[in-house]
């Protein structure tokens, strides 16, 4: 690994409401993060599978972070020192959405497409 550089924290399975996951570098859930769980991570944050928890990538402030996931339908999202919540309603069914993911952009966190 380089100077500076962490390993990633992979999890195998679903992060429970409860759960609370802190790691400084990278994680990578393979399921879902239910609502009332939390991931927080110092890098990027890659779910295999729904985000309805909060989870914040780029805690230590690393701008740059990510968070990636098949569905995003977090009460909130978290990126070093910002935060955006999600809409009152869905603009799109969930038949029409793929996997997404959030980063800062022009200063705002904003959502895409992967």
């Amino acid at each position: 690994l380089p100077p500076g550089a962490t390993t990633a924290l992979y999890l195998p399975s679903t992060v429970r409401s409860g759960q609370r996951v802190v790691h400084d570098g990278p994680v990578v859930v393979s399921g879902d993060v239910n609502a009332g769980a939390e991931v927080l991570a110092a890098g990027d944050i890659l779910i295999f599978g729904t985000l309805r928890g909060l989870a914040h990538a780029g805690y230590q402030g690393d701008e740059g972070a990510r968070i990636f996931a098949l569905s995003l339908r977090p009460p909130q999202l978290r990126i070093a020192g910002k935060i955006a919540r999600s809409p009152e309603e869905e603009r799109r069914p969930s038949a029409a959405r793929g996997p997404e993911v959030a980063r800062i952009e022009n200063g705002e966190i904003g959502v895409s497409s992967w």
